[in-house]
């Protein structure tokens, strides 16, 4: 890569390979960032679980949490109480309005 721009790297970038393969540097396959861009980039690759999600209760698209992305499922705290009480009157073997 510094071949190819003319120049050293500087301290703050980094070269990403496209296709992940280290011992490839063909040209093509090499793209030239600042450090902290490559890192997000990075963490977005291995981050599993969405940062959109849609409420169960009320169907809107909220973001979650980033700690608990995984087990998140309502948008508030209005929408959690509801599906919990909900919950509480199916256990009791009672109908809840919806």
């Amino acid at each position: 890569m510094e071949r190819v721009i003319g120049r050293q790297l500087t301290e703050d970038e980094e070269v990403h390979h496209i296709n992940h393969n280290p011992l490839d540097n063909n040209i093509n396959n090499l793209l030239l960032m600042d450090k902290q861009s490559h890192i997000e980039l990075h963490s977005k690759e291995k981050q599993i679980y969405s940062d959109q999600k849609l409420c169960v209760e009320c169907g809107k698209e909220f973001v979650p949490n980033p700690r608990k992305r995984k087990r998140q499922k309502c948008c508030s705290k209005k929408c959690a109480f509801t599906i919990r009480f909900r919950g509480m009157m199916k256990a009791r073997g009672l109908s809840s309005p919806k």
